[in-house]
């Protein structure tokens, strides 16, 4: 009987095992943090300009989309359902989102958004091509309540549709 000496891939690439299980373990604990910082972030109790953008952004990015809709107060405000809806199916939102500081002026207020996507390392993050965007809302029964979001967080039109086809203009009959 010949003793071969016993041969294991296992026990080749045990360094590449190792590395390969540690990475597992790094992977799992970052979406453990991640979970656990996202259950951890509360809404804002104030009702400043800012806490009522900061409230509808989490709200929107939660799927708590009662939370959201009680805080609008568009002129051309979708039901329930149509805003749900608009939000479920997009397959894209901002990386960051920076709140900037309010100005109020009267019943009306406008907080700046920064806007940026995460496109690659910090030096390729893209800041939002159109510049700062903003939000504009509205005093109504003295609660602040948005009147106007940009397209990245409104993804419905500004305006209401026609109620009737154009009619031509000019011309003869």
């Amino acid at each position: 009987m010949e003793n071969k000496p016993k041969f294991s891939v296992f026990a080749q690439d045990r360094g590449l095992w190792v590395l390969l299980a540690l990475a597992g373990l790094l992977a799992v604990a970052a979406l453990l943090l991640a979970f656990h910082r996202a259950q951890t972030t509360h809404y804002r109790d104030d009702d400043s300009p800012q806490a009522v953008v900061y409230n509808y952004l989490l709200a929107i990015q939660r799927g708590d989309w009662e939370k959201a809709y009680a805080l609008l107060d568009t002129p051309y405000k979708p039901t329930f359902a149509d805003f749900k809806e608009g939000f479920v199916g997009r397959s894209y939102w901002p990386d960051v989102i920076h709140i900037g500081q309010a100005v109020v002026k009267g019943d009306r207020a406008e907080v700046p958004l920064e806007i940026r996507y995460d496109s690659g390392p910090w030096a390729f993050s893209e800041v939002n091509p159109g510049g700062e965007d903003k939000v504009v809302l509205k005093r109504v029964h003295g609660q602040w309540k948005i009147r106007l979001l940009p397209p990245i967080v409104w993804p419905f039109p500004q305006n209401p549709p026609p109620t009737s086809p154009c009619e031509p203009s000019g011309g003869t009959k």
